[in-house]
């Protein structure tokens, strides 16, 4: 029978003998083989706790923002999609140019060759597309504050004569309809069992909150344990995520009352689950940070 040696990780050094006996038993059960202990304690921190000594700072300026539409994703897609077609057609234009000496391959290499000057058109196109939109001027810096990980950044709109005026708005997912559906009571409270839906890089989903929190790690560092205090969405279709990859940073609407609840955070991919930052957090943290007040517009 070998030594494994098993290190835990707790919160409290049990005070008593007899615990760390049962302890190690067990797990010489589980694992069929001797066990040796070692306790290695690690705290929990939030860094909301730190700010004092490591203030977080307004940012001076930052790189220029670009906003690709319909998403960065869907636009890398497109575009390797024109690459595969300028392939092809090449390779079609190569075929055609060794039997061009008959006139019916020579009209078609005509064809080919003008469709190939479209394709380099519409790529070159979406190269030179102008799509700076702005300078970040400040973000939520800590990963997790006051138990929530806020990861939100305030723009600087450039090239605007006057500042845009619209309406966030989700469609209406019983109906299916594109009918816009203006929020109302922004922002409202994040709850468990509420039904809530999202518009992000994927579309509308719709799906149930958890009815309890969930506890995430962030960061973890050699003597410190990041937690955050998160809502957890989950899928009750089969096959059906409420995010997908893209859809960080998308809001999430009460589908009862049409408030702004939350922001998506991200997702386990395994579990089909994703997780919700309350939006009330995010607010709070901006004013508090940039001391104005955040409007809905």
């Amino acid at each position: 029978m070998g030594t494994t040696t098993v290190i835990i990780t707790v919160r409290d050094m049990p005070s008593n003998p007899r615990q760390i006996a049962d302890m190690a038993g067990e797990i010489c059960r589980m694992i069929d083989c001797r066990v040796e202990l070692q306790f290695c304690s690690l705290k929990l921190v939030d860094p909301a706790q730190q700010t004092e000594r490591n203030p977080r700072k307004l940012v001076n300026t930052y790189q220029s923002v670009r906003c690709a539409f319909p998403s960065q994703i869907l636009q890398d897609e497109f575009l390797s999609d024109i690459a595969s077609d300028i392939h092809r057609t090449n390779s079609k234009i190569q075929h055609l140019e060794i039997e061009s000496k008959q006139t019916e391959n020579r009209k078609e290499l005509g064809h080919w060759k003008h469709r190939l000057l479209r394709l380099k058109e519409k790529r070159s196109s979406i190269h030179n597309m102008d799509s700076h939109i702005g300078f970040v001027a400040v973000t939520s810096g800590l990963p997790v504050h006051n138990g929530h990980h806020l990861d939100w950044a305030s723009i600087t709109l450039s090239g605007l004569e006057k500042p845009l005026r619209s309406v966030n708005m989700i469609p209406n997912i019983q109906e299916r309809s594109q009918t816009p559906v203006p929020l109302s009571n922004w922002p409202g409270k994040l709850e468990g069992g509420a039904k809530v839906c999202k518009m992000g890089s994927s579309g509308v989903t719709e799906e149930v909150v958890n009815t309890v929190p969930s506890y995430m790690r962030f960061g973890e560092t050699e003597h410190t344990i990041p937690i955050a205090i998160e809502w957890a969405v989950i899928p009750t279709m089969k096959y059906k995520n409420f995010s997908e990859p893209g859809d960080s940073g998308a809001w999430v609407v009460d589908r009862l009352g049409n408030h702004l609840v939350g922001m998506v955070l991200g997702r386990n991919s395994c579990l089909g689950v994703s997780y919700v930052t309350p939006i009330r957090e995010v607010i709070e943290d901006i004013e508090n940070l940039t001391n104005k007040t955040v409007i809905l517009s």
